[in-house]
């Protein structure tokens, strides 16, 4: 619950807050995330089930963006693009990202049989 929630909500909070005052650490916290994203579908065995998991942590970080985004914080540094578009560039980015870390998975050696649910 918490990785699902909780991180994507804060560390978006965290990046629209450098939307307001900073371009560089608003793109930096974007590559941190996608590193994070790559890393978090090493979790999984299946990508379907990592790039579920992308969109909706993709949802929460766009949302908690746009919320901070609201709050009259002063002018955006970056663009963010159109503000009804963002969330779903954020949830199919993080859902690829996430399928793509199940790649980077490394997979345990073969041992045995295998049977339809394996793989």
């Amino acid at each position: 619950m918490f990785v699902v929630a909780v991180a994507p909500i804060a560390f978006g909070a965290i990046a629209g807050l450098a939307l307001s005052w900073s371009a560089p650490a608003w793109w930096a916290l974007q590559c941190l995330g996608a590193l994070g994203a790559v890393s978090a579908g090493r979790e999984h065995v299946r990508r379907r089930e990592a790039a579920v998991r992308g969109l909706v942590v993709g949802l929460f970080f766009a949302a908690s963006v746009l919320c901070v985004r609201a709050l009259p914080a002063g002018d955006d540094v970056a663009d963010l693009g159109d503000p009804l578009f963002f969330p779903v560039v954020a949830a199919l980015a993080a859902g690829a990202l996430q399928a793509v870390g199940v790649a980077r998975r490394p997979h345990a050696p073969v041992t045995g049989t295998t049977t339809a649910r394996d793989v």
